[in-house]
């Protein structure tokens, strides 16, 4: 809210699955704003009242998005993916191409937000 004046931003997406990061998202948010809810949850997803309010009084738009299929079976996404990983068919850490210290943090995010280089996946050393 500090960096956008007390107005909140126009688009979340909550990519963990945690209800504190809903909640978060959802006191970002700007009037008629969007929540997109990506993560898997990994409990129940409850929320205190005022929030609930906010999505009403503020006119929010709450999503969700699915990125795979999990069904159990042999042939869902994520058995597939385990499955070539397992062969060697798929490697990820080929996918970073840049990684930073934490205190260079802004340096990757620049990278990213500025599109100063060409980049896949950007990481962060703890």
């Amino acid at each position: 809210m500090e960096n956008t004046d007390g107005i909140g931003i126009d688009v979340f997406f909550e990519c963990i699955g945690k209800p504190e990061s809903l909640v978060t998202g959802i006191d970002a948010a700007a009037p008629s704003g969007s929540v997109c809810t990506v993560g898997n949850s990994h409990s129940d997803m409850n929320l205190p009242r005022g929030t609930y309010w906010k999505i009403l009084r503020n006119q929010l738009t709450l999503v969700g998005t699915w990125n795979s299929t999990f069904t159990h079976a042999d042939n869902d996404d994520w058995h597939y993916v385990i499955e070539r990983l397992q062969q060697g068919k798929i490697e990820p850490e080929k996918l970073i191409t840049h990684e930073f210290a934490v205190d260079d943090i802004i340096t990757g995010f620049e990278i990213m937000r500025d599109k100063k280089e060409e980049y896949v996946k950007v990481m962060w050393r703890i």
